[in-house]
């Protein structure tokens, strides 16, 4: 009786250890400065920019975004190919610990393709951002004015 009540008590423990370590990691990347550009042209093609920020100590990988907007949601990079900048897609982005990692023009970024209407600055959808490691972070794009060379005017807030 007594081993019963020992192997459960360390059963309860180790549940109420791992529900502290996953709650923690829900809080490992930080979102902010996310912004989408309108769709353009009849095919409907957005990008999507962002900073994640890893206040853990292990990397992490951005492996897939989510969302309703578009048909197909992708990421991509930007590659000097022989002097000619080219876009491609990736299958992840990495976020490195204790660091910041951009989404922003000329570099990696989240392309919406076919958004499901035309995206019009002042509109604004919800992604989903699915981590290696991290749990997943659901967040707000608003979509936001594109200013000269591909550069966002970000929306301004009171």
């Amino acid at each position: 009786m007594l081993h019963n009540k020992v192997f459960l008590a360390a059963a309860l423990s180790a549940s109420f250890t791992l529900t502290a370590i996953a709650g923690a990691m829900a809080d490992t990347i930080v979102v902010s400065d996310q912004h989408a550009r309108p769709s353009l042209g009849v095919s409907r093609i957005s990008a999507g920019f962002l900073t994640l920020k890893n206040n853990g100590s292990e990397d992490d990988r951005l492996i897939s975004v989510d969302s309703d907007v578009a048909e197909r949601v992708e990421l991509h990079t930007h590659i000097n190919d022989k002097g000619v900048m080219r876009m491609r897609q990736v299958k992840s982005i990495p976020v490195k610990a204790d660091d910041i990692t951009m989404l922003k023009p000329g570099g990696y970024h989240i392309m919406f393709i076919k958004t499901a209407k035309q995206l019009k600055v002042g509109d604004s959808f919800r992604i989903k951002l699915n981590f290696a490691k991290a749990k997943p972070v659901s967040i707000t794009m608003p979509v936001t004015k594109i200013m000269g060379h591909g550069m966002m005017m970000k929306k301004k807030t009171n």
